[in-house]
């Protein structure tokens, strides 16, 4: 259904919740969800095992877009819950019943309730936001919305976190979200550039990764210290030794937000004065002078402001780009241009943002030749195979009819029975 063109699926009949998700189908996204469950049913005597007496109101936003085309924008849910004697559904109490809620986000995969709305009945005529936006203090014309608002809530995790924890990780914005190529210099994903880090949006995986940091550390560390970063895959031995680093990773995201360390502890020099730093692949981590709090002792590294842009990472994949569509300068302030189209909304794919092909490697066309010949000869072989059944099927007729042949009786002549006057000529001798 979603690759013939459906946008929203809506399911039922399990009588139980079931997950949403996003399908993508080459530019175009479908919203599915496996099943509402029992908005009404009188089955609240298997709510305890298998949470039939609740469901959801599922909200849908749709954006128009400027060439009067019309997308999927986000959801939202309320949970309900059946009540007087499985008579009515009636919203969640936000007390008292927090493993059904719990069960409910899971299903909604939204483990910090970002995208949930509040039991209370809202003001009349108040409309409902179905990507709510978060308002970062001293900054009212930055808000961020959907998928990057439940990271600043949560960092991504199962629980709300203060929002100075996600300023600490992150901090504010530094424009709005745009479209660009991703850290794999291959796909297209929405990103937003913040202080400290370059968030992309990857809605084909699950939190924590949904929302993650390219890997700028490893970037502005080989360019500062012109070699390779110091790959790991374990945090075994000397991964973090300082204490105050090793409890900030383990307090502010760990390996989703920050990756693995990529150098020992360093001393650098900012602005004169020294400094104590280690290297992540999303990260610097810079330990203050003085403070009492961890977040007082150890400071993230504003890379956001340092990185140079996708082109300097991304050398020789070009981005097509409608014309007219402005080219921001990159955050850190170079002037390098970055290849990237007009700002966009968390979830609007612009459809005139499509890659570009940088050419083949030299072995591709002669692969492709290699493998044309073997389908053609898989082909030929079959046809071949096909041809010889038939004829040996045909000589096993042939043989069968033959046997039948020699092994059926001879039919005897048959010899005319005698006629009366025959018959009396032979009684009488004659």
């Amino acid at each position: 259904m979603a690759a013939a063109g459906a946008d929203v699926i809506l399911g039922a009949q399990p009588h139980t919740l079931q997950p949403v998700d996003l399908l993508t189908n080459g530019s175009r996204r479908t919203l599915v969800i496996y099943s509402l469950a029992n908005f009404l049913a009188s089955q609240g005597a298997f709510q305890a095992e298998s949470f039939s007496a609740t469901s959801v109101i599922f909200y849908v936003g749709i954006t128009r877009h400027a060439d009067g085309s019309a997308s999927i924008s986000g959801y939202r849910y309320l949970p309900t819950i059946h009540v007087d004697d499985d008579t009515r559904p009636a919203p969640i109490p936000a007390q008292g019943f927090d493993d059904v809620i719990a069960h409910v986000r899971q299903e909604m995969r939204d483990p910090a309730g970002a995208r949930q709305l509040s039991p209370d009945p809202p003001a009349p005529d108040a409309l409902i936001a179905i990507c709510p936006t978060l308002a970062l203090p001293g900054d009212p014309g930055q808000p961020i919305g959907g998928d990057f608002a439940q990271l600043y809530a949560s960092l991504g995790g199962t629980a709300l976190r203060p929002l100075a924890d996600a300023l600490a990780v992150y901090g504010t914005p530094l424009g709005p979200i745009v479209q660009e190529l991703a850290g794999d210099c291959r796909t297209i994903t929405s990103v937003l550039y913040t202080e400290r880090q370059r968030l992309e949006l990857h809605p084909e995986l699950d939190w924590p990764y949904r929302v993650s940091g390219s890997q700028i550390g490893a970037l502005l560390y080989q360019q500062k210290y012109s070699r390779a970063p110091q790959r790991r895959t374990n945090l075994d031995g000397d991964a973090i030794t300082n204490e105050h680093f090793k409890a900030f990773f383990q307090a502010y995201g760990g390996l989703p937000a920050f990756g693995y360390p990529i150098s020992p502890v360093l001393d650098e020099t900012d602005a004169g004065q020294p400094k104590t730093v280690q290297y992540f692949e999303r990260a610097r981590f810079e330990l203050a002078p003085a403070g009492t709090s961890l977040l007082e002792q150890v400071h993230l590294g504003a890379l956001g402001r340092e990185y140079p842009g996708i082109a300097a990472q991304c050398p020789g994949q070009p981005v097509a780009v409608a014309s007219g569509a402005s080219q921001p300068a990159a955050p850190g302030g170079s002037g390098a241009p970055l290849t990237q189209p007009a700002p966009v909304t968390a979830h609007q794919q612009p459809a005139a943002l499509v890659p570009l092909p940088a050419g083949r490697a030299w072995w591709f066309w002669p692969l492709a030749g290699l493998l044309g010949l073997l389908l053609l000869g898989t082909i030929a072989w079959g046809w071949q195979i096909h041809a010889d059944l038939r004829v040996r099927q045909a000589r096993v007729a042939r043989a069968g009819r033959r046997r039948w042949s020699a092994a059926a009786p001879v039919p005897r002549r048959a010899t005319p029975a005698p006629d009366d006057d025959e018959l009396l000529r032979r009684l009488l001798g004659e």
